[in-house]
């Protein structure tokens, strides 16, 4: 996360990048994009400390993850993918 590491969260592989290998090995695959609801944390303080662990920060630094919770907006939905083929 570029907030705290200023590293800036990639953007591949993607779905389709995952489709072009399979193709290139023999496998037909399918994906199928669709929107999925944003898991919502309804309690702050246990969000702050799920995100701090994910982020392999110390706890000295779940105000600022907390503060940075509060002052994002909220998506609602996100882009997904289901990728299968036939045996």
């Amino acid at each position: 996360m570029e907030t705290f590491w200023s590293l800036e969260r990639p953007k591949d592989p993607t779905p389709t990048d995952l489709i072009e290998v399979l193709k290139e090995i023999g496998i037909n695959a399918q994906v199928q994009y669709w929107p999925g609801t944003v898991r919502q944390e309804s309690n702050i303080d246990q969000a702050a400390e799920f995100m701090r662990i994910r982020l392999c920060l110390p706890k000295s630094r779940e105000v600022d993850v907390k503060e940075f919770l509060t002052n994002q907006p909220r998506a609602e939905e996100r882009d997904l993918a289901t990728i299968w083929w036939d045996k």
